[in-house]
C-alpha cells in the first residue's frame, strides 16, 4: 500500500468534528499541559519559521567535522513548532544539564543517496549516546544497518518450535499446574459466590426492579480504566441506545483502538487520560472534580471499571494490596458512592448502576465495604470464569448492583466447547494428540505482561496437515491475535487492524520518511495530525528486521511506572491489549438486564457488533 493510501485510509477513520476536535485545533489537551511554549507557538504562529527553535547555523554546515558540541537553550527543548527534533526524542524528560543535541546528517541507506535529513536533530541524552557528533546515525538507522548487514550473511533457516508427542504431554501437565497459580483456581468457589446471599446485593436487585425506564435519551456511561473499550462492545452487542461514554484510559494505544472501532456511531465519546483528573490525588474523591464532570457530561446511569490488578493478582510474587496501584479498586468504589450521592442530591432519582471487574484474590473482603452503603459488610463480588461460557479461561471477580440471569442454560452447552472452534485454519488444539486423557480443552488465560503473553502456557495448538499422522514430532504454536480476539468474544481485527495501521503510520511517517528525506521535512509533513500526540505519550525502540522497512518499532507507554520499560512490537502490543481486556460473553450476560431499562422500540442495531460468538449455544440461537 502506498504511503498516500495509508494516510487517506487512516484519515477516514476519525471524525475530526467530534472526538478529535481539540487535537485538530492545535494539540491534545494533555500536550498543551506538557508543552506550554509549544501551545503558545501554535496558537499564534502556526507552522511559521521560528528562529528560537533552530540550532546555531554553524552546526549544520560541514560533513567532515569530526565532532562538535551543540548548545540548545532549555526552553527550546519544548519549543519545536516545525518538528526539527526527531519524533522519538520529543518525550525527553532529561534535565537541562544532560541534554545533548545531535544532528542526523549522514545516512548511507537514505534511498541510496548517502544523505538524509540534515535538519533533523536527535537527543543523545535519551538515546544514551555519550558522544556529540555532526556525523550521527540515529537508532532507527542503526537497526536498518544491522538488518542489511545481517542480510548479507548466510543464515541458517529458522527452526520452528517442534516437539514430540511425549514432550507435548509433559508440557501440557506443567502448563496446567502453572495455570492454577495464574488463575487462582485453588480459591473456594462457594466463598466468592456469596453475592446471592449478600444483603447489599439483594437490596440493589430489588431497587433495580423498581426503576423507571429511561425515556427520551440514551445511556450515559462512565468507563473507568476502559482499555480497548470492552464495555462499549458489550453495550453495543446488547443493542442499547447510548448517548455518551466518557472513557478514562491512560494508554494512548488502547485509546487508538477505541477511536478506530467506534467512529461515526452517533455516540458522544470523550477521552480523559488520568483517573486522578476526575478523582483527585487524595484517598477520597474530590467533590469539585466530580461536580465538574457531571456538569460537563450530564448525570451518569452506569459506571464500569477494570482497575489495575498487578498488586492484587496471585501470580505477582511481590504483590501488595496496600500499594498505590492496588488502591484503584477501592477508589472506584468510593467514586461510585460519592458520584451517586452527588447526583441524587441534585435531583437524580435513580442510583448509579455499576460493574467493577478485577482478578480473583484472597483479600477482596476489605474492598467490599466501599461498594455499598446498604450494609456494614459491604457488597460481595460475583466470581465468574469465562471457561464456563466459552473456550478460554478467565477467572474474575465482579462487584455489581444489577440482577443477573441464570448462567446454567449457557454453561450446560458452552462448558463442553473446546478452543478448537476459534483456531485459525490449519491448526488444532494439542489435546487432539492426547485424546485418551483430555476431551475438552480450554485455552489458558491470556496475560498482558511482555514475558507472559507468549509463554509456554500459550503453546496450545499444533500445525495439522495431511502428513500429521506420519510425523514423529509436531510444530507447536502460540495463539495468534485473531484467535485470541475470537476466544474473548471480540470481532476479529478489533485490535489487530488499528494497531497495524498505527505501527505502519509511525514507522513510515513519524520515523523513516523524516529521517531519509533530503528536503528538511519532518513528521509534521507526513504523519496525520491525529497521531502527533504519541510523541509525548510513548517511548520508542528500534530493532532490526528482515523485511521492509528493515526495522521493527517497539512502543512503551511511559506511564507504566516501571524502572525498565517494556517495549512491545506490533503483534506483542495486540496480545498485550487483548490480555488486559474483558471476556465479552461473560460481561454481556452480567449486564444484560440493562435492556429492561428501555422500551422495546428503543433498541439499536450496531451492524459491526451484531455478530454471534463462534461456539454453541450462541451460534445456534
Amino acid at each position: 500500500m502506498s504511503i498516500q493510501n495509508v494516510k487517506e485510509e487512516h484519515d477516514s477513520c476519525y471524525d475530526y468534528s467530534t472526538d478529535d476536535e481539540v487535537e485538530n485545533f492545535a494539540l491534545t489537551i494533555d500536550e498543551l499541559k506538557d508543552d506550554e511554549v509549544e501551545k503558545l507557538t501554535f496558537s499564534t504562529d502556526g507552522l511559521k519559521d521560528d528562529a528560537s527553535c533552530s540550532v546555531n547555523d554553524s552546526t549544520s554546515q560541514s560533513d567532515d567535522e569530526d565532532s562538535k558540541d551543540f548548545v540548545l537553550e532549555f526552553d527550546e527543548r519544548y519549543n519545536d513548532p516545525q518538528g526539527k527534533i526527531a519524533f522519538c526524542c520529543q518525550n525527553c524528560k532529561c534535565p537541562e544539564s544532560k541534554v545533548r543535541m545531535q544532528i542526523r546528517n549522514n545516512c548511507g541507506n537514505s534511498s541510496g543517496q548517502g544523505g538524509g535529513n540534515t535538519q533533523l536533530y536527535h537527543k543523545g541524552c535519551c538515546h544514551n549516546d555519550k558522544h556529540q557528533t555532526v556525523d550521527y546515525l540515529s537508532p532507527m538507522m542503526r537497526a536498518i544497518d544491522e538488518a542489511i548487514s545481517d542480510g548479507n550473511k548466510k543464515k541458517r533457516p529458522k527452526v520452528l518450535n517442534q516437539m514430540t508427542k511425549s514432550d507435548i504431554a509433559k508440557q501440557y501437565e506443567r502448563a496446567k499446574k502453572e495455570e492454577k497459580q495464574y488463575e487462582n483456581e485453588e480459591y473456594d468457589v462457594d466463598k466468592t459466590n456469596q453475592i446471592h446471599t449478600n444483603l447489599a446485593y439483594n437490596d440493589s436487585c430489588k431497587a433495580f426492579i423498581k426503576r423507571d425506564k429511561i425515556k427520551g435519551r440514551g445511556l450515559r456511561v462512565l468507563a473507568l480504566f476502559s482499555g480497548i473499550g470492552s464495555e462499549t462492545v458489550v453495550l453495543k452487542r446488547l443493542g442499547l441506545p447510548i448517548e455518551a461514554i466518557v472513557h478514562i484510559e491512560h494508554d494512548p494505544v488502547a485509546v487508538h483502538v477505541i477511536k478506530w472501532n467506534h467512529k461515526h456511531d452517533g455516540i458522544k465519546h470523550t477521552y480523559i487520560e488520568k483517573f486522578e483528573d476526575i478523582y483527585g490525588n487524595d484517598s477520597d474523591p474530590n467533590v469539585n472534580k466530580l461536580d465538574e464532570l457531571v456538569s460537563q457530561h450530564g448525570v451518569f446511569d452506569l459506571v464500569t471499571s477494570g482497575a489495575p490488578c498487578q498488586n492484587l493478582s496471585g501470580l505477582n510474587a511481590c504483590r501488595d494490596v496496600d500499594a498505590l496501584n492496588a488502591q484503584y479498586l477501592m477508589k472506584v468504589g468510593k467514586l461510585i458512592k460519592r458520584l451517586d450521592l452527588l447526583q441524587r442530591s441534585n435531583g437524580m432519582e435513580e442510583r448509579i448502576l455499576f460493574l467493577s471487574e478485577n482478578v480473583v484474590f484472597h483479600e477482596y473482603e476489605q474492598f467490599d465495604v466501599h461498594y455499598s452503603d446498604f450494609s456494614p459488610e459491604g457488597l460481595s463480588p460475583m466470581r465468574v470464569d469465562a471457561k464456563d461460557v466459552g473456550p478460554v479461561k478467565r477467572n474474575r471477580l465482579y462487584w455489581m448492583n444489577m440482577p443477573v440471569n441464570s448462567f446454567e442454560d449457557i454453561k450446560d452447552v458452552a462448558s463442553e466447547v473446546s478452543a478448537d472452534v476459534c483456531l485459525d485454519s490449519g491448526w488444532r488444539c494439542i489435546v487432539d494428540l492426547l485424546r485418551e486423557d483430555v476431551v475438552v480443552y480450554k485455552a489458558n488465560a491470556f496475560l498482558a505482561s511482555l514475558t507472559r503473553i507468549d509463554d509456554k502456557r500459550m503453546q496450545g495448538k499444533y500445525d495439522y496437515s495431511d502428513d500429521a499422522a506420519s510425523r514423529d514430532d509436531y510444530i507447536i504454536g502460540t495463539y495468534s491475535v485473531a484467535e485470541r480476539e475470537r476466544m474473548m468474544g471480540l470481532p476479529v481485527g478489533y485490535v489487530e487492524k488499528p494497531l497495524r495501521d498505527l505501527f505502519e503510520q509511525l514507522s513510515e511517517n513519524a520515523f523513516k520518511l523524516p529521517e531519509i528525506n533530503t528536503e528538511g521535512k519532518t513528521y509534521r509533513d507526513f504523519l496525520p495530525r491525529s497521531l502527533w500526540h504519541f510523541r509525548k505519550k510513548c517511548n520508542f525502540k528500534f530493532e532490526p528486521s528482515n523485511h521492509e522497512p528493515f526495522f521493527q518499532l517497539g512502543i512503551s507507554s511511559p506511564l507504566e511506572g516501571k524502572k525498565d520499560l517494556a517495549f512491545f512490537k506490533e503483534v506483542e502490543y495486540c496480545k498485550h491489549l487483548v490480555g488486559n481486556g474483558w471476556s465479552i460473553p461473560v460481561v454481556e450476560h452480567l449486564v444484560s438486564k440493562l435492556r429492561d431499562l428501555f422500551d422495546e422500540g428503543s433498541f439499536v442495531t450496531y451492524e459491526e457488533y451484531n455478530y454471534q460468538f463462534p461456539w454453541a449455544p450462541y451460534n445456534t440461537r
